[in-house]
């Protein structure tokens, strides 16, 4: 039993006891960044799955449990809604910038 954790949003929402909150900090929370790169000659099937990740099916997936979606298709986590995205990232205005003007 400990005070405080630290523990990403899925996994804070998937508690067996229900007995952990989450609390945004003011300062924004952290970004558990994952990112995908294919290779100039990457083969056809990878670009396939490439394109299932980022389609609004899997993003969905993702999104459900708290994974924040790069699909602007697929509604964010509430609990970032709530919170105005506000991530302790620098740069992260740039790519909010970036992603709005896409």
């Amino acid at each position: 039993d400990l005070d405080v954790g630290i523990a990403p949003l899925p996994f804070a929402r998937a508690s067996r006891t229900d007995d952990i909150s989450m609390c945004w900090p003011k300062e924004g929370a952290f970004c558990a960044i994952h990112v995908m790169i294919f290779k100039k000659d990457a083969h056809e099937d990878a670009i396939k799955i490439g394109r299932y990740l980022l389609s609004d099916e899997a993003q969905q997936l993702m999104s459900a449990p708290g994974l924040i979606p790069v699909n602007p298709n697929v509604p964010l986590p509430e609990e970032a809604v709530e919170n105005k995205l506000n991530f302790y990232w620098k740069g992260w205005d740039w790519f909010i910038e970036r992603l709005n003007g896409i």
